[in-house]
């Protein structure tokens, strides 16, 4: 969907609220996973942690898209990320399970 916005700008809007909805949720789902697994003793302090970590994952993702927004088109960056989000899904899809049977 993100690579059919450079495409088709139309889709961008979209895009967007569908990337901002499945965020909400995937972060939902990830957290009640963590809680689910984690003891009861240091529970607060592995969510925060994982917090933290997603929230500084990001950063470099924003730097870049703003470079690549800056010397190409904003429309650009978003297909880039697009398919950077692919591929870094299929390469953990291929070094593991994220499910276990």
């Amino acid at each position: 969907m993100l690579v059919g916005a450079y495409l088709v700008p139309v889709l961008a809007l979209p895009a967007f609220l569908v990337i901002r909805g499945l965020s909400d949720v995937t972060r939902s789902f990830a957290g009640q996973y963590v809680n689910d697994r984690v003891e009861t003793t240091g529970r607060a302090t592995v969510l925060s942690a994982m917090a933290m970590v997603s929230g500084l994952a990001v950063v470099p993702f924003q730097l870049g898209s703003g470079v690549v927004s800056d010397v190409v088109s904003p429309l650009f960056a978003l297909a880039v990320a697009g398919g950077v989000l692919i591929v870094g899904a299929a390469v953990i899809l291929r070094w593991e399970s994220p499910v276990v049977e």
